[in-house]
């Protein structure tokens, strides 16, 4: 009995880590996604856009660096080469999740500021709108399709090549 229950738990902590490990790479691309639609928006749309830039790009960086050096983290991890493929540290899946909860806040106020007070160019009004739209798209397609790919990775035996 004792050996059925540590087994089940350790195929749970298994789905649980593949989970994560996808959760992560789908949430990295879709920063670096947002990263790419903010970088455009420097020239028109300057102060707000660069402080955007800078802080989804530099913060996750600087707080799973801390987080790592801390040592608060202490769990191993399971799928080691699937996470070396996807870059999956567990500080870095903690300092991503907490800016995938940030982003789309600062991007929705960042909205109704434009709204309230309007640009310079008012036809880049709906820029943030928009690269919410597009963050959330890519963030969610990614996932699936590194779900796919970490399946195939192991169901596949590509860890082998």
């Amino acid at each position: 009995m004792s050996i059925e229950r540590k087994t089940v738990s350790d195929a749970e902590k298994i789905r649980k880590e593949s989970r994560m490990i996808y959760r992560n790479a789908g949430l990295m691309f879709g920063r670096i996604l947002l990263l790419c639609c903010l970088f455009p928006l420097f020239f028109s749309l300057k102060p707000t856009s660069v402080y955007l830039f800078a802080a989804f790009g530099c913060f996750p960086w600087i707080f799973s660096t801390l987080l790592e050096s801390k040592g608060r983290y202490t769990e191993s991890i399971l799928l080691t080469t699937g996470a070396k493929k996807f870059h999956f540290n567990h500080p870095r899946y903690a300092t991503e999740k907490y800016t995938g909860f940030i982003i789309p806040l600062a991007l929705i106020f960042w909205q109704l500021n434009l709204i309230y007070y309007p640009q310079k160019y008012e036809i880049l009004t709906p820029a943030p709108s928009i690269c919410l739209l597009i963050y959330l798209t890519g963030r969610a397609c990614s996932t699936v399709v590194y779900k796919r790919k970490l399946k195939k990775y192991y169901e596949e035996l590509e860890i082998l090549d």
